[in-house]
């Protein structure tokens, strides 16, 4: 290889010089260039990985999905509204209830809170 211009010697020349013309200068000149190319390229990959993206597992029917799936963009339901409504009220009536609504109870616990809070009011 020849001098660098800049007078730092002959491995200035190595990526952005011109090879020399033998053999063994071309192939260390092209050499050290597709190695920073690749040491930057998986650099790159290591740094920055590629983002998984949203994925929709495969749910069978009657199954319950273990998060929730929400679309990522808004969309129309092309059912007649009263159909909508009806298919509606059928899969809310197919839930089978956690609590038992009961009237008296729900007085009892807005007696006891207030009871509760009187005694705090008074502290």
């Amino acid at each position: 290889m020849t001098m660098a211009k800049s007078g730092k010697g002959p491995r200035a020349n190595w990526i952005s010089g011109v090879p020399g013309p033998g053999w063994p200068d071309t192939v260390v000149h092209h050499g050290v260039r597709v190695a920073v190319l690749l040491i930057f390229a998986t650099g790159l990959t290591v740094l920055y990985p590629s983002d998984p993206g949203v994925s929709v597992g495969r749910f069978q029917a009657g199954t319950v999905a273990p998060r929730d799936v929400i679309a990522v963009i808004d969309f129309d339901v092309p059912k007649n509204p009263g159909t909508l409504r009806l298919q509606r009220e059928q899969a809310a009536a197919a839930v089978v209830p956690t609590f038992i609504y009961r009237d008296s109870e729900r007085d009892s616990a807005v007696t006891a809170l207030a009871g509760f809070f009187e005694r705090v009011d008074s502290a």
